[in-house]
């Protein structure tokens, strides 16, 4: 069973995941980048509210893409919320 162990929404959360929603769908808030062969991308998670319009692959195996998770850590990182 999915999810059977999280908490529903707080009135204080679910408004607060709908501002989300209607921020993350304001086109003022939105940077569009169209990553070309040899690009890379990196994001702070903790920083950054991010998510990727729809992407359909080449059928050929030769012209997919790689993605690759790339987990790094450095000095500066900030603490995970507990």
């Amino acid at each position: 069973m999915r999810g059977t162990r999280v908490p529903p929404f707080s009135p204080a959360q679910r408004e607060a995941m709908e501002l989300l929603d209607h921020l993350n769908s304001d086109r003022r808030f939105m940077l569009a980048m169209d990553l070309r062969p040899g690009d890379m991308q990196f994001l702070n998670d903790h920083v950054t509210l991010h998510s990727r319009t729809e992407y359909v692959d080449h059928p050929e195996p030769g012209r997919r893409r790689d993605l690759i998770p790339l987990w790094l850590s450095t000095d500066q990182d900030r603490q995970a919320p507990s």
